[in-house]
């Protein structure tokens, strides 16, 4: 379940860094569209919350609220690593978002 709400976590992180122009930018060479920036931060949030819904479900309300949030900054972080290092890695994630 930790895994699970993790790749959520990663996939919410990244589809809301997809709807900043820069990262759009740095990973496609192409500014986002208006469109692609309001879809990708929906879709993102709503990952995001899944992902914290999940931890909760899986390892209970005490440990959820504490782990929910440490898994969501450790995916913000290697979204982070991802973008600086390789951002060939999170274009697959931005063709997923022009669909």
């Amino acid at each position: 379940m930790i895994l699970t709400a993790w790749l959520l976590a990663f996939l919410g992180v990244a589809t809301i860094a997809m709807s900043n122009q820069a990262s759009s930018r740095i990973v496609t060479g192409l500014a986002a569209p208006t469109t692609r920036r309001r879809r990708s931060t929906l879709w993102g949030s709503a990952a995001l919350l899944l992902s914290f819904a999940v931890t909760i479900a899986g390892d209970g309300p005490g440990l959820g609220l504490l782990l929910g949030p440490l898994l969501i900054a450790s995916a913000t972080a290697a979204v982070i690593v991802l973008l600086t290092i390789s951002p060939r890695y999170l274009r697959p994630i931005a063709r997923l978002l022009d669909r």
